[in-house]
């Protein structure tokens, strides 16, 4: 049986936090993109499983970031546990 304590949850939360914070970002860049090479923000929300306006507020955002074009699109995140589906 494995002993799990409350640091042992309090570093899981604080790794799948940072986890949730970088794949937010890349997906963020990912609508960004495919609005620019010609998706509607209605086919975008529906593949992010978002608003129409969250869509939209997200890539108005990104369009004011100075060097935007130029970040690197980053990993394709895969799940890692055998039952994530993936």
């Amino acid at each position: 049986m494995i002993d799990t304590t409350r640091r042992d949850y309090g570093k899981r939360i604080r790794h799948l936090t940072r986890v949730l914070e970088d794949v937010s970002g890349d997906r963020d860049l990912a609508m960004y993109r495919a609005h620019q090479h010609g998706m509607s923000y209605e086919q975008v929300a529906l593949l992010a499983l978002a608003t129409v306006d969250q869509v939209r507020e997200t890539i108005v955002l990104l369009r004011l970031e100075e060097d935007v074009d130029g970040w690197d699109d980053g990993p394709v995140w895969v799940g890692m546990h055998p039952t994530s589906g993936w």
